[in-house]
């Protein structure tokens, strides 16, 4: 079932308030909020909002935010894939597009015609009929502590080549691919470059 209309108009002005956050209503029959007034926002453990937003969209709104951190990116996802007919919110940020075909195959989000911005279109999830909206684009780097590379006098790693050599065994740390959206971006670059050697890699 889709937000309650009124609802959904808050939803939309959460992401107008936002300027590059945009929402995906979530789909099912349970009551999310915790209050009438309230509208559940479920996102990744790392999401940040300024306080000026919030406020902001409090204000044309009228409704209040509570946000719920549900873990990393796949974590998030699996949170909302299993709570399907019972959502924990109303709307969701955070579902990337490594862990987005999980989201859409479940059913997860309602559609929404919240518009997006120019040049947006690129990056939507092939498949997707506007249940998803993209708010962003980037890379997953490796971060390197130059200092302890200098104080050891070991060159830095320029290339995932380089990474399984021998001077760099154990220095290396990289978060699961089946709960972190990083991690799995990580693991798709490997069979990104190494096609199907990627796991003798």
């Amino acid at each position: 079932m889709a937000p309650f209309p009124l609802r959904a108009r808050a939803l939309a002005a959460l992401a107008a308030a936002a300027l590059s956050l945009t929402s995906c209503s979530l789909v099912g029959s349970g009551g999310s909020s915790e209050n009438s007034w309230d509208v559940v926002l479920v996102t990744h453990d790392s999401f940040a909002l300024p306080k000026q937003v919030i406020a902001r969209f409090e204000q044309q709104s009228g409704f209040h935010l509570v946000v719920h951190a549900a873990g990393d990116g796949g974590t998030l996802t699996n949170k909302l894939v299993l709570t399907q007919g019972n959502p924990t919110g109303d709307v969701a940020f955070g579902v990337d597009n490594t862990f987005a075909s999980r989201a859409l195959d479940a059913d997860v989000f309602a559609t929404s015609d919240v518009p997006l911005p120019p040049g947006a279109e690129q990056y939507v999830v092939p498949g997707d009929d506007g249940r998803l909206a993209p708010i962003d684009n980037g890379n997953v780097c490796v971060n390197i502590d130059t200092g302890w590379f200098a104080d050891h006098h070991v060159a830095p790693p320029r290339s995932l080549d380089d990474l399984v050599e021998p001077a760099y065994d154990g220095l290396i740390a990289v978060p699961g691919a089946t709960t972190s959206s990083t991690g799995l971006a990580f693991l798709l670059a490997t069979v990104g470059k190494y096609g199907d050697g990627w796991s003798s890699w």
